[in-house]
């Protein structure tokens, strides 16, 4: 994903390689309008985002970037434990810093797994757009015994807009 700030710098997001070779994290950079990595950005430009815990590695998978009026980056993606995909956010402040007002310190992660089947529902984040009023629109698809459209819509903080949907989440069967 890329995304552009007012002042041209660019961030772009995507996937990396972990320490361990096997699990998968986010990955951003932010360039200066100039093509050169912006070393204000994370020290080196570059932060590395991982979802998981010593004792639960999760794959992640960056798929798109926001910029919101405030200077926060928003980026979204997929997150896997297991056998389960969910939906994944992770907002950092303009200096590449996790954003502890954003989520659960900087990250959210959305199942629409409800939990009474024995396989789980998986939630495959393809986009992430920016809505006028600062809302997050999250858009891929879902997972089940057949594919299905999946939404979720955020408040500008991280947290699933109880407004839309249910609970913040829509499906669409085809």
């Amino acid at each position: 994903g890329v995304g552009l700030q007012a002042d041209g710098k660019v961030v772009v997001a995507g996937t990396t390689l972990s320490d361990e070779d096997t699990v998968f994290d986010f990955a951003v950079a932010r360039y200066l309008s100039d093509g050169t990595l912006d070393t204000n950005f994370d020290g080196d430009g570059k932060v590395i985002t991982d979802f998981g815990t010593p004792d639960n590695q999760r794959t992640d998978e960056a798929t798109g970037v926001v910029i919101q009026d405030n200077g926060r980056i928003i980026v979204g993606g997929t997150s896997k434990l297991l056998f389960r995909e969910d939906f994944a956010l992770v907002g950092y402040n303009s200096d590449g810093s996790l954003d502890p007002t954003f989520g659960s310190g900087g990250k959210v992660i959305s199942s629409f797994d409800d939990g009474t089947s024995s396989n789980p529902d998986d939630g495959i984040a393809a986009a992430v757009a920016l809505q006028t009023d600062g809302k997050i629109v999250v858009a891929g698809h879902l997972l089940t015994q057949q594919t299905h459209f999946a939404l979720t819509r955020y408040t500008k903080d991280g947290e699933l807009d109880d407004t839309f949907g249910a609970g913040g989440k829509v499906t669409t069967d085809f």
